[in-house]
């Protein structure tokens, strides 16, 4: 990978539907990861085909969460379309791995959590 393509994929900016630092769009999911980012992760993993439990405890394992996580980034960037290349995302994941999950999750929408506008407008249907 050239150093251009590389320095994208570091940003987050190559064609993913949201960009990697947007973290606030999905408040309910930034909360969620923030406070427990394993509950993603293993989400995450769980849509490229991955046991959700076994790649959520992975994810609390300092550097072997780090390398499931890299893994399940380069499956669901492979799934989209979207460049590749593992010691990026493990890169990724030692620098940003909150911002890099709620990314993913978006991407596949895999964790499903209400935004407070549909929160509200599904208590006033009831």
């Amino acid at each position: 990978m050239g150093d251009a393509s590389q320095a994208l994929a570091l940003s987050g900016k190559s064609n993913w539907k949201v960009d990697m630092f947007s973290c606030f769009d999905n408040i309910g999911l930034c909360a969620l990861t923030f406070c427990c980012p394993c509950v993603t992760a293993g989400k995450n993993a769980e849509a490229v085909g991955e046991d959700c439990l076994k790649y959520g405890l992975y994810s609390v394992l300092g550097p072997v969460g780090m390398y499931s996580m890299a893994y399940t980034r380069t499956k669901i960037a492979e799934r989209e379309g979207l460049p590749a290349d593992f010691v990026t995302n493990l890169l990724i994941y030692g620098t940003v791995p909150c911002c890099a999950l709620m990314q993913e999750a978006q991407q596949m929408e895999s964790v499903k959590v209400p935004q407070p506008a549909q929160a509200q407008e599904e208590m006033t249907r009831e």
